[in-house]
């Protein structure tokens, strides 16, 4: 099974790659929309569940025909700090953190994320949000936000514990992932098995 997953960004691609291969699609070849040469995405509006579904519908009708795609995923990410409320602004919280401008250290922080899921038809199989909490650490280092990377895990750290996602290494922190979003992942990877059988 081919499976897209439309987003630029590497160090999400290898995160969501790592969800999947570890609730049941460890078998599949996964792409990213670099490796299908799709430069651009969508522009988004609405909510996280709409801006993950119209990165999914872009990548499917932008995609050369050529390429045997079966699954289509579309993620979106937002954040949840103070006030409770889910923000869509991702790049924007993400330079007042690393500023230190947001939250004080030990401050949760909680990464909403929202998945969609498309057949290579384009038809919806399933959508759903996780949340993650984190800590914050403070930005000792001074890590700037750059393309492609994902720079809150050099100064996020899990509710219990003291060191960031990056010091964690690659299973640490995919381990603490699937706690929060396995159950998810797995009814949804039941239902792209069931369809494609």
């Amino acid at each position: 099974m081919n499976i897209l997953i439309a987003t630029q960004n590497q160090d999400k691609f290898r995160i969501i790659k790592g969800l999947l291969s570890n609730c049941g699609l460890s078998d599949c070849s996964f792409k990213n929309l670099s490796d299908v040469n799709i430069e651009s995405q969508a522009e988004e509006y609405g909510n996280l569940i709409n801006r993950a579904l119209m990165k999914a519908e872009y990548a499917c009708n932008a995609i050369d025909k050529s390429e045997q795609i079966d699954i289509y995923v579309g993620i979106d990410d937002g954040m949840k700090y103070k006030n409770g409320k889910t923000d869509e602004n991702s790049k924007e919280i993400t330079e007042k953190i690393l500023r230190n401008d947001l939250l004080g250290i030990g401050e949760t922080l909680v990464i909403v994320r929202a998945f969609v899921f498309l057949d290579k038809k384009g038809t919806v199989i399933s959508k759903f949000e996780t949340e993650l909490p984190y800590k914050f650490i403070g930005n000792a280092n001074n890590i700037q936000l750059q393309d492609a990377k994902y720079p809150l895990s050099h100064v996020l750290s899990p509710l219990e514990g003291e060191k960031s996602l990056v010091e964690m290494g690659e299973k640490e922190s995919m381990d603490y992932y699937l706690l929060f979003s396995r159950e998810n992942i797995e009814k949804t990877v039941s239902k792209i098995v069931n369809r494609l059988q």
